[in-house]
């Protein structure tokens, strides 16, 4: 059985802070990451938490106390104990003496970062990469819009195009020669709106001429189909 207050560095009667406090310490040190393939650092950072998870719960830790006592009680004496001979206690004591405080394993301190012109370097060279890159990022942005727009202008001009094909022969009187010309445009070019618009305005227009024609008894006028 270990005597976790070895274990841990700390007096019997140490408070949660203290136990806290020596625990945190010794799992820094002896944490797997900072130690890859210690085995020997692995298997006593097992001992520390399991130290720590006891002696941290109060009742985990009066009822380890209790059996502390009565181990110790019984090692000193010779005797066998519910945990074993008196041979099997050395061999626990022998365990624990690994873990010493004078016996464990030394290890170098982690590496510290250097604060000097090559860290400087490092950061500047991080720091204009991300400018590069917004940069970059914006101005593909920027070309892309750029792109979209020359596009649009250059549909707005092939439909404006069209519909003065379409106008130039409403405006002849050749009225059912437009309005086939812009059905024509409406079923190749659906997507585009403005040639059914367009067809609206001129059936209106059309009819409102009609209209204005029949009143005036202007018959042949009146009947532009």
């Amino acid at each position: 059985m270990f005597d976790y207050y070895k274990i841990l560095d700390i007096p019997r009667h140490a408070t949660q802070a203290q136990i806290r406090s020596a625990y945190k310490k010794l799992a820094l040190q002896y944490h797997p990451d900072r130690n890859p393939g210690n085995s020997t650092a692995e298997e006593y950072f097992k001992v520390v938490n399991e130290a720590h998870r006891t002696l941290s719960n109060p009742d985990k830790k009066a009822i380890y106390d209790q059996k502390l006592d009565y181990e110790y009680s019984q090692y000193s004496s010779g005797t066998e104990t519910a945990s074993g001979s008196y041979k099997q206690q050395r061999t626990n004591s022998n365990t624990y003496n690994r873990y010493a405080r004078r016996d464990r394993p030394q290890y170098k301190a982690a590496p510290t970062y250097k604060v000097d012109k090559t860290y400087y370097r490092a950061q500047l060279i991080a720091v204009i990469s991300v400018i590069l890159i917004t940069v970059l990022v914006v101005g593909i942005s920027q070309f892309n819009i750029y792109l979209d727009n020359k596009e649009a202008e250059a549909i707005d001009a092939r439909n404006q195009a069209l519909l003065d094909n379409v106008y130039a022969l409403y405006d002849q009187g050749q009225h059912r020669e437009a309005f086939e010309n812009i059905q024509a445009l409406i079923k190749q070019y659906p997507d585009y709106l403005v040639f059914q618009e367009e067809k609206e305005n001129l059936i209106r227009n059309l009819s409102d001429r009609s209209h204005m024609a029949y009143i005036n008894k202007d018959f042949e006028t009146a009947m532009p189909l």
